[in-house]
């Protein structure tokens, strides 16, 4: 389902740039739940699952140099705040969109 969101887009950068925000954009998000298993010793260990976020009418250059993202809504509630994930693949234009990775 898309959404209308306010994505921040920011660079770890030692330059001092600073993180840009874009107000009113549309989105898609999957999230896969986290991976939790308990081994013999009763030990419980969780593993973690990148969102995936398809953000229409942009493309994979609006996140070169990128490394972290933040997407909240116009009331200001966080939905996804993470680091830019390249080990499911890097951002992919498909069509008038981007497909790309979030690990939180």
């Amino acid at each position: 389902m898309r959404i209308t969101v306010n994505i921040s887009l920011i660079e770890n950068s030692a330059t001092g740039n600073f993180q840009k925000t874009l107000n009113a954009q549309e989105i898609e998000i999957t999230h896969e739940n986290d991976t939790i298993m308990q081994s013999v010793d009763e030990l419980t260990s969780k593993g973690s699952h990148p969102s995936k976020i398809i953000w229409f009418q942009s493309n994979a250059d609006s996140l070169k140099n990128i490394t972290n993202i933040k997407i909240t809504q116009s009331n200001g509630n966080v939905l996804i705040n993470g680091t830019l994930n390249f080990y499911y693949g890097m951002p992919k234009n498909i069509d008038n969109h981007v497909a790309f990775y979030v690990l939180e």
